[in-house]
């Protein structure tokens, strides 16, 4: 494989400099495009004359191989930075691109992770996002937001019980939507309150969230108890509700801001 001369890759991983991509790349090809390639020779699935200019491993959350797909089997975005003024619809070139700032899977691969490869300029542009899930966390959020509205009203009126149950219902929402980008059946088939506060707190311990996110999660679900089932003592002043609100709609922004994303294509 040629050298890479480009590297796009998802933010919250460490930087990586241009001699490790291009060993991503050419472990990509070692592991799955070029076992792919032979394979389909084999197969006399390509032309004799085949070029590669594109590849695209696609990573699920079932176990097994994953899918690699060649050259026009690619599906992508690719966000790019233009030499020139390109009218909508017109075809655009490699001498057309000053560089690649992105590229995206597109909604025909809603929960998967991905590493693509484009030829370019003689090299390589290297994309991965390993993160899956997309569509899932979307709806998360998504709902998370509408239990947050109830929480903000609850507040409002200073109805602290309706608020705490609102309030637990959006952040354990937004908890599971902050996990569920690992490749973890476990977490998508888990319908107990005890496995994500488990799993979010191993979390935090690492680091990986923010340590309010899971002080407010580990405090509702406490709260809960007391407030829907009459389990002991509750109270809860107004200034304590507001205070939670504010970290629960920055849990949110924070699960909004850092969630993979997808291309949407017209049919």
């Amino acid at each position: 494989m040629c050298a890479v001369v480009t590297i796009i890759k998802m933010d919250e991983e460490p930087r990586i400099d241009a001699e490790m991509a291009e060993r991503v790349v050419e472990q990509a090809h070692d592991f799955w495009i070029g076992p792919e390639i032979e394979r389909r020779r084999a197969a006399g699935e390509l032309p004799g004359n085949f070029a590669l200019y594109g590849a695209q491993v696609i990573f699920g959350m079932d176990e097994g191989p994953p899918e690699v797909r060649l050259n026009e089997e690619v599906k992508a975005v690719a966000e790019v930075t233009a030499v020139r003024a390109i009218a909508k619809g017109e075809p655009v070139t490699e001498g057309d691109i000053a560089g690649y700032e992105n590229i995206l899977l597109t909604d025909a691969d809603p929960d998967a992770g991905h590493i693509t490869i484009v030829a370019y300029k003689g090299g390589w542009v290297l994309a991965f996002d390993f993160r899956r899930n997309a569509s899932r966390i979307a709806e998360h959020s998504k709902v998370a937001e509408e239990f947050l509205i109830a929480a903000a009203s609850a507040c409002d009126e200073g109805r602290a019980r309706v608020f705490v149950d609102n309030l637990f219902s959006a952040t354990e929402l937004m908890a599971k939507g902050m996990l569920i980008w690992q490749p973890d059946r476990s977490l998508l088939d888990s319908k107990t309150h005890r496995y994500i506060k488990g799993r979010f707190n191993r979390e935090g311990k690492l680091s990986n969230v923010d340590g309010r996110f899971v002080d407010l999660l580990n405090r509702l679900a406490n709260l809960r108890e007391r407030a829907r089932y009459l389990a002991g003592t509750f109270a809860l002043s107004d200034a304590e509700m507001s205070q939670m609100l504010t970290v629960a709609t920055e849990m949110h922004d924070a699960l909004v801001a850092t969630s993979p994303k997808r291309a949407s294509v017209g049919a």
